[in-house]
């Protein structure tokens, strides 16, 4: 592996990152988010971890919740 492919962060990464930050600044608890935008909660612990296949339909949910676009989440 090149030391440019290591530094560079992915997609599920930074939406990770920006989910999680999202959802805190609105202060809304895991449990309370996931009823809100009708997923699970090991569904949310791996969007939040930027694991990867993570289904666009699932992304577009998150986003709604939290007020965002999808693209928005790739900032």
């Amino acid at each position: 592996m090149k030391h440019s492919e290591k530094s560079q962060t992915s997609p599920e990464e930074i939406i990770a990152k920006n989910v999680k930050r999202l959802r805190r600044e609105q202060r809304i608890g895991k449990e309370r988010f996931c009823l809100m935008v009708n997923i699970g909660r090991p569904t949310l612990n791996k969007v939040e971890k930027g694991a990867p296949n993570t289904r666009l339909s699932t992304i577009r949910k998150v986003a709604e919740g939290l007020g965002v676009e999808v693209i928005d989440l790739l900032r």
